[in-house]
């Protein structure tokens, strides 16, 4: 699970597009959402971060955030739990420089196309594991309980995970940071009101029903400092996109944060 869909336009049925109201989303949708991806047909970037019609647009925007990831963190022999890693867009650009990886995603799909990448690759299985989990807290303590992680990337999820799992996720994660350990966010932020929720919204560029939770800046560093007190630095909200030409038409922006435990 990783992004917005930059063409979802306003419908008819208004009372599926929620502003500054806390209104929780059907899992289920979301998940007939992301089968619905996974079969279209999309090369593997495309799949996770839309833009059907101008797949030149995802392919950049995820570069984009690489180069920026890059400048966040530092991977060199470290290991890596990407969580809602969707088809392992990031996982087959960092593979070479990590000591370990581990990624989840909801949707088993996803997880195998991420997992096929390496095998074809020869990436020997002892620096990588996959599993197909939902992205909340009892996933992230389960699997943080297993194996100490140096950085945790959180890459385009929380929108798609209601208030208690998302607070419930950062919570978890600050429970199980070490000293040293980074946690990486990215989110599309709404700008343009409090809070947007599309529930069950009809994509017209998707072809599909699209429900998120879009929170704005200051709901989003509340949920953030909620979770992480004083011994973590927590950095600032940063927009993600140095070319404004990679952001879209609508109100959401993609912006990113780091958190390092002291």
């Amino acid at each position: 699970m990783t992004d917005t869909a930059a063409n979802t336009k306003p419908s008819t049925d208004d009372e599926r597009r929620i502003a500054n109201r806390h209104v929780p989303i059907d899992y289920r949708a979301t998940y007939r959402f992301f089968r619905s991806r996974a079969a279209s047909g999309a090369d593997k970037v495309v799949q996770v971060l839309y833009q059907d019609d101008n797949p030149a647009l995802a392919h950049a925007r995820s570069d984009a955030e690489f180069r920026t990831l890059e400048r966040a963190v530092s991977f060199d022999g470290r290991s890596v739990l990407d969580i809602g890693c969707g088809t392992g867009r990031l996982a087959d650009r960092i593979i070479d420089r990590v000591g370990y990886y581990f990624g989840f995603d909801l949707l088993a799909e996803f997880v195998e196309t991420a997992r096929a990448s390496l095998v074809e690759r020869a990436i020997p299985e002892s620096r990588y594991g996959f599993a197909a989990l939902p992205c909340n807290a009892r996933s992230i303590e389960m699997i943080t309980r297993r194996k100490r992680f140096d950085i945790v990337i959180m890459s385009g999820v929380s929108i798609y995970l209601n208030d208690e799992d998302f607070l419930g996720s950062l919570r978890c994660l600050a429970a199980a940071m070490h000293s040293g350990a980074s946690l990486y966010l990215r989110d599309p932020i709404e700008t343009a009101d409090a809070r947007l929720t599309l529930d069950r919204f009809m994509s017209n560029q998707l072809s599909a029903e699209y429900s998120v939770i879009y929170r704005g800046a200051d709901e989003y560093r509340r949920a953030v400092a909620d979770a992480f007190d004083a011994s973590f630095d927590i950095g600032p909200l940063t927009p993600m996109y140095r070319d404004p030409a990679l952001n879209g038409r609508w109100s959401t922006r993609q912006h990113y944060m780091v958190i390092t435990r002291k």
